[in-house]
């Protein structure tokens, strides 16, 4: 397993609709928007859960069906002439991949996100949703007590 980019060819759809985006005007440009912003925000999930991240534009391996269905669903709900494909299953198919997202990007995730390769990790911390203590190391007492702060 490793991480790797997607294309808007590697989305699953069938021939016909990939015919019917092409007939569209302007949807190239509006699906590589999307794919891009979906490939954003699933590193930022995978980040945000405290996981290392490997080059831009790359997703695990373990996460490509589910930016196939996110993808798909904001491709088909980002055009209204494709209504008639955005089905039950499809819609289902999203809900639980946000759901799978939105579960890696808790700290406490019982789904583990394959590492990156060593040479091309990025050595970014993730964020810290969390209360840091802070010392009072070189300060005269503390800073802000009742009677400094009465009438703030």
């Amino acid at each position: 397993m490793s991480w790797n980019p997607i294309n808007v060819s590697d989305v699953d759809v069938s021939p016909q609709e990939q015919a019917a985006l092409n007939n569209i005007q302007g949807s190239s440009a509006k699906q590589a928007q999307i794919l891009a912003k979906v490939i954003v925000a699933i590193r930022g999930k995978v980040a945000a859960g405290g996981n290392q991240l490997d080059e831009d534009g790359t997703i695990p391996d373990q996460l490509q069906m589910e930016a196939m269905d996110i993808i798909r669903w904001r491709w088909l709900t980002a055009f209204p002439a494709l209504k008639q494909l955005q089905t039950p299953e499809r819609k289902a198919a999203y809900d639980e991949a946000m759901a799978t997202l939105k579960e890696i990007s808790k700290k406490s995730s019982d789904i583990k996100v394959e590492l990156p390769n060593a040479a091309t990790a990025q050595n970014n911390p993730s964020p810290v949703n969390s209360i840091a203590q802070v010392s009072g190391q070189g300060l005269s007492g503390r800073q802000f007590t009742r009677e400094r702060t009465k009438g703030l």
